[in-house]
């Protein structure tokens, strides 16, 4: 009798849509599918069938979607998540498949400047080998006393977003050679790098031959689970497709059965196969251990169904060919359950303290069992099924479950290359803590949450930290006291995109803190705190600022004192409150790190002092800070960072836009894009400001069309935040120019669904001017223009965002004319009397306009 059935049952539709997905792919229609369905449903069966044509075929052979040719020259690339649970080890799929891609073609990671390889060596150091120079760590952090982090980069500069668009970079320009299937393995294990790369794959992949296919198990997704919201998300991202597996009927049942006893259908005992079916509920996993737990007569057969030796329980089940095994092979299948799959041959030979051939044989019988099968290394192996693994590891007794992890964590910390250099830390912190020694767990934490910092998987390091917090007080010797930890792990909840969590955590530091005692970690924290009320739109983050700067100063703490510095320049440029402070706070900024020596922080300082003086066009100021941003332009060049470059571009930009400089603004824009480009980096953030700042300046010139299609690319870029909102406010405005107030209506509530930073001008006041124009000419209510302009009345001034100002002025008075005409068209008619709010109002806006400064020089 075959353990499995050699005949592929029952899902002809599921595999014809994979084959149609790939067939558009190999035509420029990139696609994600996701397949799902309970363990043992056949979701692993489903990919085997679909991907065995694709590595050996005829050549130019295979099924297409309709059945004819498939797409010739297909690579395909295999990786799985790691079996960890809410351990899971970052990126851990692409890292598989991008190291089966190493091995098979090394020269696809050669780009034309080493950029991208750079990048992609913290997902796989292999590639730092033989590279000139080590790969430099972005200087998204700095270290200092005694290693405590320090937040530092800009909020639109994401090192993890290089890695990303290396990935992207990479997939894209495999799919433009050839059609490239990456299939990705049991999200339901997915850690969460993996699902955002993922998720930025699916939004991100456009005219390129790739199709992404995903599997997981949908019985695995409690109310709780991390993936359920993500495969929500990705539900409404144009190009991804679910394939959803549900059992197989009563005659598929059947016909597999049939399948694996050598027989057709009709010779299968009557009411076998419905029996199996109540029995395994159209799971074919399950059907074939059903079939193979039956009690066989000497035709190979059971004579009928009152012959079945069925168990009560799955688990059960799933443990009768394994209780059918010697009892050494057992005991090995029970030490190997402990381990994260895939396990070296090498590993169990230390693991059980055997030689070759011994160990051979004490695998041999579990193989011809189909309960091992090899793994994904050339000399691994692994459960054939998960549910083999857990089904055994649930027999460990608790002191042999603890030992065993013991006794993988001792051979890790002695022999580390047993497994892949981006897993040991993290199987070290699981075996460690599953054999429930604390204080090695603590240690292993901290050193997994330091690896998994350097490889940009900010949430996996939260989530080793948070651990290393509760396992804190259990340490007699944790290294770092409590409120160090708590502000290491805010700051990785921070960068993780977790800023409630991050608050939370700094204000429990805050409280354990004697700012007498150490003035740098207080001053840290406030500033860290500052960060996270600008991320959720609170509040400009000053109150935090401020105290900080009262805790350190420049000569004991120049290393601190500059990153609040240079937030606190940046806010005030951003905040338009107080121009003094902005280049005041520039320029110690600029001070200090001459004297830390840091190139970042000179060219932060000058580009945020140069978007200063360039908006000041009352005081003359301008040219001078043109001048002053293009040389820091010219600065980030030489200093290489692309985020520092971006930084440059957009506000050289913004700031010739200010001028009404539109031509020049547009060619700024595309030189930065370009240089972007050059570089080999995409930089989600900056690039689609680049774009939506060449947008605005494109409306000014009245090139409308070139302004769609720049938006549209800055969309592309699938743009977080307020960012994403600001390209389709504009396309609201194109909308209403042209006369389409259904298309602005849809523009206007996209952009609508992200909170605006009322406190940053540049946001606030088109935001307010939108409302005018939306109540003025969407929805005729004169009464809503009036309300959205007193809240700019309240604004007390609005330095360097001019512009904005004179736009909501314009907007407001033509909203007043107009609706003084049909006012007195109705008086003549007697319909309705005069309108004496808007003498008043009007009064009120001619006194801004008379005390608002020019923008340009003209006007000046």
């Amino acid at each position: 009798m075959r353990q499995v059935s050699p005949v592929f049952v029952g899902r002809g539709p599921e595999l014809s849509k994979l084959r149609s997905l790939l067939a558009g792919a190999a035509g420029g229609e990139p696609a994600v599918v996701v397949v799902g369905g309970d363990a043992g449903i056949g979701k692993s069966r489903l990919i085997e069938e679909f991907v065995r044509p694709l590595l050996d075929p005829e050549p130019g052979r295979g099924p297409s979607a309709e059945g004819g040719e498939r797409p010739a020259d297909v690579r395909v690339l295999i990786g799985g998540c790691a079996e960890l649970g809410d351990e899971g080890v970052a990126y851990a799929p692409f890292v598989a498949a991008l190291r089966q891609l190493l091995r098979d073609c090394p020269a696809a990671f050669g780009d034309n400047n080493g950029v991208r390889r750079r990048e992609l060596s913290w997902l796989l150091p292999e590639l730092a080998e033989g590279m000139t120079a080590e790969p430099a760590r972005p200087a998204r952090m700095e270290r200092h006393d005694e290693g405590l982090p320090a937040v530092t980069r800009a909020g639109e500069i994401s090192a993890r977003g290089r890695l990303f668009d290396a990935v992207l970079g990479l997939l894209e320009d495999l799919g433009s050679d050839e059609t490239l299937l990456l299939v990705l393995e049991d999200l339901h294990w997915a850690d969460r790098s993996t699902r955002d790369l993922l998720g930025f794959l699916a939004r991100s992949l456009r005219e390129s031959r790739v199709l992404v296919a995903a599997t997981y198990r949908t019985d695995d997704l409690h109310r709780g689970h991390p993936l359920r919201p993500f495969l929500a998300e990705l539900d409404r991202i144009r190009g991804v497709r679910r394939v959803d597996l549900g059992p197989l009927t009563t005659g598929e049942t059947a016909e597999q059965l049939a399948s694996i006893y050598g027989k057709t259908g009709r010779d299968l005992p009557p009411g076998f196969a419905e029996e199996v079916f109540a029995r395994a509920e159209g799971n074919p996993f399950f059907t074939e251990e059903l079939a193979c737990a039956v009690t066989e007569g000497s035709a190979l057969m059971p004579s009928d169904v009152g012959g079945f030796a069925l168990s009560d329980t799955l688990r059960d089940l799933l443990l009768i060919k394994v209780e059918q095994l010697p009892e050494p092979t057992q005991r090995m299948l029970r030490l190997l359950s402990a381990a994260l799959p895939p396990v070296d041959h090498r590993f169990l030979l230390l693991v059980t303290g055997t030689t070759d051939d011994e160990l051979n044989e004490l695998i041999r019988p579990a193989f011809q069992a189909h309960i091992l099968v090899p793994g994904e290394g050339p000399t691994s192996y692994r459960f054939r099924h998960a549910l083999l693994r857990e089904a055994v590891h649930n027999e460990l007794l608790p002191g042999e479950h603890s030992a065993l992890h013991r006794r993988y964590a001792e051979l890790l910390e002695a022999e580390p290359s047993l497994v892949a250099a981006e897993m040991r830390e993290v199987e070290l912190a699981h075996h460690w803590y599953s054999a429930r020694d604390y204080a090695r767990a603590y240690d292993a934490a901290v050193k997994a949450a330091e690896s998994a910092d350097a490889r940009y998987a900010y949430a996996e390091e939260h989530q080793m930290l948070e651990r290393a917090l509760d396992l804190w007080d259990q340490v007699p010797e944790p290294g770092l006291d409590y409120a160090r930890l708590l502000y290491k792990t805010a700051c990785a909840a921070h960068l993780a995109g977790d800023p409630h969590r991050a608050l939370s955590l700094t204000d429990k530091a805050l409280k354990r803190v004697d700012p007498g005692q150490d003035p740098e970690l207080a001053a840290l924290l406030h500033h860290l705190r500052s960060r996270d009320h600008h991320v959720l739109g609170r509040s400009d983050g000053m109150a935090d600022i401020w105290a900080a700067l009262d805790l350190v100063d420049g000569e004991s703490s120049p290393q601190v004192r500059v990153q609040i510095t240079n937030s606190a320049s940046f806010i005030k440029m951003l905040t338009s409150d107080d121009i003094d402070a902005a280049l005041r706070f520039a320029e110690e900024t600029a001070l200090l790190a001459d004297k830390i020596d840091s190139d970042l922080y000179r060219i932060a300082a000058a580009i945020t002092k140069g978007t200063v003086l360039a908006g000041q066009v009352s005081l003359g100021t301008h040219e001078q800070g043109l001048a002053n941003l293009r040389q820091a332009i010219i600065d980030a060049l030489g200093f290489g960072d692309p985020g520092v470059i971006g930084r440059g571009y957009i506000n050289l930009c913004s700031a010739l836009e200010t001028l009404d400089r539109h031509q020049e603004a547009v060619q700024v824009a595309r030189a930065g894009l370009a240089e972007l480009k050059r570089r080999g980096v995409r930089l989600r953030i900056a690039e689609s400001m680049l774009w939506t700042n060449m947008a605005e300046s494109l409306i000014a010139l009245g090139h409308w069309d070139e302004a769609v299609l720049a938006l549209n690319s800055s969309l592309d870029l699938d743009p977080p935040g307020i960012h994403g909102s600001t390209a389709h406010e504009y396309l609201a405005d194109l909308a209403m120019l042209r006369g389409a107030p259904e298309t602005a209506r849809a523009e206007l509530a996209l952009g609508a669904r992200i909170p605006s930073r009322g406190f940053e001008h540049q946001y606030a006041l088109p935001g307010i001017r939108r409302e005018i124009e939306k109540a003025a000419w969407l929805t005729r209510s004169i009464a809503d223009a009036r309300t959205a302009f007193q809240a700019f009345l309240d604004k007390p001034q609005f330095l360097g965002d001019e512009r904005y100002a004179w736009r909501v002025l314009t907007a407001m008075a033509m909203a007043e004319a107009d609706h003084a005409e049909m006012t007195r068209a109705a008086a003549r008619s007697g319909a309705s009397p005069a309108d004496v709010a808007s003498s008043a109002l009007m009064a009120a806006l001619a006194e801004r306009a008379a005390r608002l400064p020019a923008v340009t020089p003209s006007q000046a």
